[in-house]
């Protein structure tokens, strides 16, 4: 019979419900063969809580998506128009967020970066009910276009991401011909944790008060706050664990640093979302919930492609050369899965400034 040896515990509670995030050397990222990574079976030992290819999924699918009244998404559609974004609050997700919480954080104590939760069928769950509630509040049909990130910010000392605009160009032809204050892509970033301004909170500035919103240009702080007062146009988003805000390419926003007030990690999960005619989706097949393999190269090539934004402490920034070999692994996976790619995704992976570290090292 199979034992566990467990160094750390820490107890994660989510809805009366106990999770336990734990050290289990056996299950450590560097004593994994790579040939298995894709496959489910270490993905379920190492967050049993979750599920890879199993019932959560069907169960998720078959309650479809969420129903939304014409009241709400004129509220919603204001507030893109308006702002650039809107915040959705108390939807009932069909399954428990604090287990993807604590997955989250026993991906980080086992030397994965938060991204990797995309394996779990509950994260492409949130997608699969995001999809029609975004379409419905931004304007032209959007897709999930299969790009995500995870996040875990430890306090007291880390960070979210620096301000940034996703997109520090903007071509005409990403708004909605129609509609031009809706755009052709939008994120919508799932808090997994409680967030406040203790321990990340994220910041937005309004597009009615950003004169860079839609001229194609400007990321630097310094030339969008000008004045003291134009820092009172700051908006912050505390959210409970659910909660999400859906959001424009356009606008700037960032993650605050930790403080040691914090009363634990923030802990979130991004999903893009954009019109297929415009972004198509990364997958030439799309399928709501990919097979696991796939969700693996999917989360391999998001590494190297953001590999140096990640918010947080992520071992595969540093100059090591273990990392190294460890990221040059993951690319030769993902290059043997092009054929499942779109082939302008694939020309962003060749793209990464990291690519060439990676290679050559």
């Amino acid at each position: 019979k199979a034992t566990v040896s467990v160094l750390y515990c820490d107890a994660v509670y989510m809805n009366d419900t106990h999770y336990t995030v734990g050290l289990v050397p056996e299950l450590m990222r560097e004593r994994q063969p790579m040939g298995t990574l894709p496959e489910a079976d270490y993905w379920k030992r190492l967050c049993p809580w979750l599920s890879v290819e199993g019932n959560t999924m069907l169960d998720i699918y078959d309650d479809g998506p969420w129903e939304v009244c014409e009241e709400e998404v004129e509220g919603w559609k204001e507030g893109m128009r308006r702002d650039g974004f809107f915040v959705v609050k108390g939807r009932d997700w069909g399954f428990d967020v604090g287990g993807l919480d604590a997955g989250v954080r026993q991906l980080k104590l086992h030397g994965w970066q938060a991204t990797f939760i995309s394996m779990y069928d509950e994260a492409y769950g949130m997608a699969f009910k995001l999809q029609t509630l975004v379409s419905q509040s931004t304007g032209c049909t959007k897709t999930f276009n299969y790009d995500f990130l995870g996040y875990h910010v430890t306090p007291p000392t880390e960070a979210g991401m620096p301000p940034h605009r996703d997109f520090p160009h903007c071509p005409t032809e990403s708004w909605c011909s129609d509609d031009p204050m809706m755009p052709k892509i939008v994120s919508c970033w799932v808090a997994l944790s409680s967030v406040d301004g203790f321990n990340s909170c994220l910041y937005m500035l309004p597009a009615c008060k950003d004169r860079f919103y839609k001229s194609g240009r400007c990321e630097a702080a310094e030339e969008v706050f000008t004045t003291n007062e134009s820092f009172q146009d700051i908006v912050a988003l505390p959210m409970d664990a659910g909660d999400f805000v859906v959001f424009s390419h356009r606008v700037y926003h960032w993650g605050s640093t930790s403080t040691p007030l914090a009363a634990h990690p923030r802990t979130a999960l991004a999903f893009g979302f954009s019109d297929p005619a415009y972004k198509p989706p990364y997958l030439v097949t799309p399928d709501p919930f990919p097979s696991s393999p796939l969700r693996f190269y999917l989360a391999a090539a998001q590494m190297i492609i953001y590999n140096k934004r990640q918010d947080g402490p992520w071992p595969l920034t540093s100059d090591e050369p273990s990392d190294f070999a460890f990221l040059r692994s993951l690319y030769k996976m993902v290059a043997c899965a092009y054929d499942c790619f779109d082939p302008l995704y694939t020309k962003t992976i060749e793209g990464s400034p990291v690519l060439g570290h990676i290679v050559h090292s």
